[in-house]
């Protein structure tokens, strides 16, 4: 199940933790802001909403194969190119998410005396040789390819 607030769910969740007479302001602990999230996340899956279908198919029309996504109401059919691009993106990208939280969780415990800003800047500085050095996108920074291999 791949879970991730939206954009409207976060703003939702920030309008109910924002405190009355302090506009403007968000001071919430840790154990109200999780109820919250646990709040939405469990209204989205009782809407449908929560849960990625993948299916395997054969065109009846023209014969081909291909790869059906389902994420609540949205669905869409890829070419199993399209998909295998797709699923490689995915590797590429949770392969970089897990360098970048691993930098930055071994910066703060190993570097605790460091500010936070200057520990973002060594993730920075990673991402950075990950990008030219070794030819690897950083995660927010992979492109997709259309069919012919063009970005």
């Amino acid at each position: 199940m791949i879970r991730q607030l939206e954009k409207a769910e976060i703003e939702a969740l920030a309008v109910k933790c924002r405190p009355i007479e302090l506009p403007g302001t968000v001071t919430v602990d840790k154990s109200t802001l999780l109820s919250l999230c646990n709040e939405a996340l469990y209204a989205r899956a009782q809407a449908g909403q929560g849960t990625l279908e993948i299916r395997s198919l054969v065109s009846m029309r023209n014969g081909l194969p291909y790869v059906t996504l389902q994420f609540g109401a949205t669905r869409i059919q890829l070419s199993v190119k399209e998909t295998l691009d797709h699923a490689f993106r995915l590797l590429q990208v949770a392969a970089g998410a897990a360098a970048d939280g691993f930098l930055v969780a071994f910066t703060a415990e190993e570097l605790p005396q460091v500010p936070p800003e200057a520990r973002m800047g060594i993730l920075q500085a990673f991402r950075t040789y990950r990008d030219t050095k070794l030819e690897l996108l950083s995660p927010d920074e992979l492109p997709l390819t259309d069919e012919s291999g063009d970005k």
